[in-house]
């Protein structure tokens, strides 16, 4: 057969692998955003919502978000914004796009390295079409998987290159793809390991000594290591910064929580369950609980499986080089995310399992090819048992983005899927607060509870929905027992705070904000919490920079920045207090106070390049127009701007009616500033601050 129609049937491969996939992931266009994750990193993250901004660019490269350093994630999903707004389904199905992108060069890649086209479409397939990818590619908040493979698979493509014709140009090409997919998650850092792997098939780099059994040439081993010094030095890096962050963050949970027993039988289990999940794709949830007792017996049988398999893979190795590769693929990946070290509370996730399946694609495909070699007779059969399998993950894969439409219908499914999902439970719970249905979100929360009585995160959004709904004291039991078990939870000291606060207790609130900072200093809503405590109490300086630290890290409110700028103006510094009402008016354009305070700022600011008569004016009357009765504070600000005006009778008028109407209302601190206000103008001339 020419080279010219094995290029076309790759083309045609490759434009069904596109079209299939594109088709099979359609209807998340029309997918709501979710309550699960999304707001930390869109829906409710202000820098991100603002696109792509100078500082937001410095931002994601120094604020972790979700405890994890993953600044190219956070700048993809700023262009996402900047080109089509917070638009819901439209982000989503970018994710897709990736996702069609990475399986497309998945095949090209696999082509190029094994020369083999049918087996390299298997394995693209596999990886584009299973239903274990669903949650990687549907989730907004896991465009970090999408990406960082995306940037995986560029990095092999430049290395296969740089095996094939060696230059420092392909080698730094693909040392930089390589840092671009760590900054996108690090899980890519067992990427070096892989190479090894690579490097003894397909590549077939690693010389092998004479007889069966024999290991591999130490010389071109430690070669083979040697090149991949700079590839490891970044990983070690990239592993560096996630320890820190994720220490930082309070992500990891401590031994007391989970011990070491615990989490090395769960991990054996984990293995295992990816891999039936592989072969049996059905009750995929978002959230596996992580079990109650050790599973020892599940953990021994575990075990025994995943060390069998690994003895025959190594037994044949020379044989079937292809297994060893795709299988310690699968197990070597793998191991950043099966929780030895525990980063949250779930015991598994189908998104870790996007790039270690591809090992399992390549062993799938290649045992396939080597079976058909050794009986040709097979190919009919085995070719119709591809079919049906492929038609099978098509059609579970469509159903499974459906569950992916919202927070009913996705955890909804979690609660049929698994077994006593109080995480599920709780989300239900805060979704049907939202929307009012308190009496089902207590039943949801109270399920939640019943099912893990020290599950912190089910604790903290029930009291957290009690505390909204008025219910102080039982608020402040659940958040109490969120702390109980979790200390470092700050969501519920920073709901506690809330509970104090209302009850008229601001020291003991501003303790708890305090304690929230200190393990999260970017939690924008403590701060701003903090912020109108300090108020409050008088502490403007130190609030001044709690607001200040605050509205980055926060969706930008109207009542704060009147707050901010109302303290500037306190402390004379109307200049900058100005921009701050101005940005209220953006928000909201008939804002009475902000348009009496920049109408005020204009009239009476000492700078005559800030001062400006005649807006200043028309702001001022259009704030007594949106008053439905008399409004002292605007009648004293349309007084200062008359007098701004050199109108000094008109100033003097309105000055005399705003007097009466605070005599009336009771103002008299208001009624001592303005009569001495009215002396000024009777003498013609206007206000300044000072």
């Amino acid at each position: 057969m020419t080279a010219e129609p094995k290029d076309r049937r790759a083309l045609l491969i490759a434009a069904v692998l596109a079209l299939v996939t594109l088709a099979l992931y359609w209807n998340v266009l029309g997918h709501q955003f979710l309550n699960y994750d999304d707001p930390d990193y869109l829906t409710q993250n202000p820098m991100v919502q603002r696109g792509l901004t100078a500082e937001g660019i410095r931002w994601a490269f120094t604020a972790p978000v979700s405890s994890n350093w993953h600044p190219l994630t956070l700048l993809s999903l700023m262009l996402d914004v900047q080109l089509f707004g917070v638009r819901t389904g439209v982000i989503q199905f970018i994710s897709v796009l990736f996702h069609i992108a990475n399986s497309v060069l998945l095949f090209l890649l696999a082509r190029r390295m094994t020369g083999a086209l049918w087996a390299s479409a298997f394995v693209a397939a596999f990886f584009a079409w299973h239903p274990l990818r669903v949650e990687s590619v549907a989730w907004l908040a896991e465009r970090k998987d999408v990406l960082s493979a995306f940037f995986l698979i560029l990095t092999l493509l430049a290395w296969t290159a740089w095996i094939r014709r060696p230059s420092r140009f392909r080698f730094a090409l693909s040392l930089v793809l390589f840092a671009l997919g760590l900054m996108s998650k690090p899980m890519l850092v067992t990427l070096p390991f892989a190479m090894v792997l690579l490097d003894l098939w397909p590549f077939q780099r690693l010389r092998l000594g004479a007889g069966e059994q024999s290991s591999v040439d130490k010389k071109t081993l430690v070669e083979s290591l040697r090149e991949k010094i700079p590839f490891i030095a970044l990983a070690l890096i990239s592993s560096y910064i996630t320890f820190i962050v994720q220490r930082q963050g309070q992500s990891v949970a401590t031994m007391e929580r989970i011990p070491l027993v615990s989490r090395l039988a769960n991990a054996l289990v984990a293995y295992v369950g990816y891999l039936w999940k592989t072969i049996w794709p059905v009750n995929l949830s978002v959230y596996y609980p992580y079990p109650e007792t050790i599973q020892t017996v599940a953990a021994v049988i575990a075990a025994m499986l995943l060390l069998g398999v690994s003895f025959l893979v190594w037994r044949h190795w020379r044989a079937r080089p292809w297994l060893f590769t795709g299988w310690f693929w699968y197990v070597g990946t793998l191991v950043p995310v099966i929780g030895i070290v525990q980063v949250g509370s779930q015991a598994m996730a189908d998104r870790y399992s996007y790039i270690p399946s591809i090992g399992l694609g390549f062993a799938l495909a290649f045992g396939a090819q080597e079976l058909l070699s050794l009986r040709p007779g097979l190919r009919r059969p085995i070719g119709i048992l591809t079919g049906i399998v492929i038609a099978g993950w098509i059609l579970l894969t469509g159903r499974q983005v459906n569950f992916w439409n919202n927070d009913e219908t996705l955890f909804r499914h979690a609660l049929q899927a698994t077994a006593r999902n109080h995480l599920a439970s709780a989300v239900l719970g805060s979704t049907a607060a939202q929307a009012g249905r308190m009496e089902e979100a207590a039943r949801l929360f109270e399920q939640a509870i019943q099912w893990r009585p020290d599950s912190f995160e089910a604790h903290t959004a029930y009291g957290v929905a009690l505390l909204n709904a008025g219910n102080l004291d039982k608020a402040a039991e659940h958040l109490q027992r969120a702390l109980q078990f979790n200390p470092m939870q700050f969501e519920a000291l920073n709901g506690l705070g809330a509970v104090l606060s209302r009850q008229k207790k601001p020291e003991e609130a501003l303790e708890k904000f305090t304690s929230a900072i200190n393990i999260n200093p970017n939690y924008g809503e403590a701060r701003l919490n903090r912020a109108m405590m300090l108020q409050q109490l008088g502490r403007a300086s130190e609030a001044l920079d709690d607001y200040f630290a605050a509205l980055p890290l926060v969706a930008p409110n109207p009542a704060v920045l009147l707050n901010i700028g109302n303290l500037l103006l306190a402390q004379h510094r109307s200049t900058e207090a100005l921009g701050l009402f101005r940005q209220v008016l953006q928000f909201q354009p008939d804002h009475v106070d902000a348009i009496n305070r920049v109408a005020w700022v204009l009239a009476t600011h000492p700078d005559p390049g800030v001062r400006n008569g005649a807006e200043a004016l028309s702001l001022a009357q259009k704030a007594c127009g949106l008053t439905k009765q008399q409004h002292a504070p605007s009648l004293n600000t349309l007084a200062a701007a008359h007098a701004e005006n050199g109108q000094f009778p008109e100033a003097v008028q309105n000055m005399q009616r705003a007097i009466e109407v605070a005599r009336t209302t009771g103002q008299n601190s208001f009624v001592a500033i303005a009569e001495k206000l009215l002396v000024l103008y009777q003498s013609g001339q206007p206000f300044r601050e000072e």
